[in-house]
């Protein structure tokens, strides 16, 4: 199921592709919503595996728990994943 957003954004679950932007959004907003880059050099993807991994692993088998943000035409913009 898709949610319906203000263009360009769509709300959907989870694709096989998604790691990677799930990873970098989790790095651009990881200095307290700041880009986090400056202090994850040595390890880019250290806080993709602290927060998303688990997400991801938590949800398997209840997919409608777990959404993705994507800007039309664009990569992956944001995730999140609900209780429940």
């Amino acid at each position: 199921m898709t949610s319906t957003l203000p263009f360009p954004f769509q709300l959907r679950p989870p694709q096989a592709g998604d790691r990677a932007g799930a990873y970098a959004v989790c790095l651009k907003t990881g200095n307290f919503g700041q880009d986090g880059e400056p202090f994850y050099r040595d390890d880019p993807e250290a806080l993709g595996r602290v927060f998303v991994g688990p997400a991801a692993t938590a949800r398997r088998g209840r997919p409608h728990a777990r959404r993705q943000l994507q800007q039309a035409m664009a990569p992956l913009c944001g995730w999140g994943g609900g209780g429940g």
